[in-house]
């Protein structure tokens, strides 16, 4: 989400400098920072802003890995697949299909994380 409240934080500050110089405004320019910072502390409590934000780090898939939940399913589905593999292992149980059932949930999550990671833009967007 940093990254595009950085790019909005950007923007705002952009527009607000441009405002504050118009011929058209009383406001002093040197005060143009201080007038664009109250802006964007104002902006950035609005919850419409925020639901913005959250979409446009969602659609250019932007988020830390660790708040990603495709990323989290795909750990849990390894994680699983190798817990029971270990554990048919080690107790000399199941049969082919139970290993290949296990070994499947690992690489599904496997494929998971690398579809995810090298995205560069969701489906669809």
């Amino acid at each position: 989400m940093m990254i595009a409240a950085e790019i909005l934080t950007r923007v705002l500050r952009s527009a607000v400098e441009e405002v504050v110089r118009s011929p058209l405004n009383s406001a002093p320019r040197e005060q143009s920072r201080e007038i664009a910072s109250q802006v964007i502390q104002e902006v950035r409590k609005s919850p419409e802003v925020k639901e913005i934000v959250a979409r446009a780090t969602h659609a250019t898939n932007s988020e830390p890995w660790f708040l990603s939940r495709v990323t989290w399913g795909a750990i849990i589905a390894i994680l699983g697949g190798l817990t029971t593999e270990a554990n048919l292992l080690m107790t000399g149980e199941g049969d082919l299909t139970a290993h290949l059932t296990a070994l499947s949930a690992v690489a599904g999550g496997v494929t998971t994380l690398y579809g995810r990671w090298v995205a560069k833009k969701p489906i669809g967007a």
